[in-house]
């Protein structure tokens, strides 16, 4: 999963994105099961969707997308506790 890109302490350069960041992947290995999701709300749902137990799952980046960790395990622990009799 790639998110966009957004500068952190420095200016944005221009014309670099998530979407060229992923045309780059896609074109270096066409087969790759890589998608592209701009922002965090569309992060959000992606371990309940996409990861099973025993998976580990891996963030690269800084600013906002430090915080997603936290964001998925409370949905996790809101999941079992759903799943609780």
């Amino acid at each position: 999963m790639l998110t966009d890109v957004f500068p952190a302490s420095e200016p944005a350069i221009a014309g670099i994105s998530g979407r060229i960041v992923l045309h780059a992947v896609l074109d270096a290995h066409p087969a790759l099961p890589v998608a592209y999701l701009p922002g965090l709300n569309d992060l959000a749902s992606v371990p309940a969707r996409y990861a099973r137990a025993g998976d580990v799952v891996l963030t690269l980046g800084a600013g906002d997308l430090t915080t997603m960790p936290d964001v998925w395990l409370a949905e996790a622990d809101a999941v079992a506790r759903e799943r609780q009799p």
